[in-house]
């Protein structure tokens, strides 16, 4: 696949430098679409391992989000769609808390605390679902994130869930499993009830007797 892209990536070059060299107004339109597929190729080179073959974490940039971002607009979505990103660049999280859409980034795996900073100010809907490990640093900004967050992280630490429960963000935990009996974790509860969230805790497994006295619906 990777060889194949090479060869691909020649043929795309080789195309636009003739249609800039006719400076004719269809090829010149038609060469402004070769760029766009040229970038999309040199990323996915770039973030392919040749040595094995493997696919490693594709990386979302500055300049596709804002692409992902006019993509959007234009077609009059809900979202931005950015499905697939495992990574992303801080220079990327700064463009997209700008845009006024929700971001689909169900596929990150990791946030970085500026990324966190950044998505602090953003006033729409984000979907973090496989961010898993959060800093405290990165709880506290997203904890003052305006609209809803979705997580799927099985646990939350203490520190994470004092923060949380501290802030204004709409959390939906939709993956939580474990809810230990923590002044921490008995705070982020009440919090979520505030907020009308803690009917999204569909995944439950264990529950501290200490949580289940204050909410028995939890039981379910």
């Amino acid at each position: 696949l990777h060889e194949d892209a090479s060869s691909l990536l020649k043929k795309i070059n080789k195309k636009k430098k003739s249609c800039v060299d006719d400076c004719v107004d269809e090829d010149w339109h038609f060469a402004q679409f070769l760029d766009y597929v040229r970038m999309d190729i040199e990323n996915f080179l770039k973030n392919t391992d040749t040595g094995q073959g493997n696919k490693m974490e594709k990386i979302l940039k500055a300049y596709i989000a804002k692409r992902r971002i006019k993509k959007a607009k234009e077609n009059d979505e809900y979202d931005v769609d950015l499905r697939g990103y495992t990574e992303m660049d801080d220079d990327a999280a700064k463009v997209l808390a700008e845009c006024d859409k929700a971001i689909d980034l169900r596929d990150l795996v990791s946030l970085t605390d500026k990324a966190a900073e950044y998505f602090s100010s953003h006033k729409h809907s984000i979907d973090l679902a496989k961010v898993f490990d959060l800093t405290y640093e990165s709880a506290k900004w997203l904890s003052q994130k305006q609209s809803f967050i979705h997580f799927e992280m099985p646990t939350i630490s203490d520190e994470n869930a004092q923060a949380f429960s501290k802030g204004v963000a709409k959390l939906k935990m939709t993956g939580l499993r474990v809810l230990n009996g923590s002044d921490a974790h008995l705070a982020f509860v009440r919090y979520l009830a505030e907020t009308r969230m803690i009917g999204r805790m569909c995944a439950l497994k264990e529950v501290d007797p200490k949580i289940l006295e204050e909410f028995p619906e939890l039981k379910k």
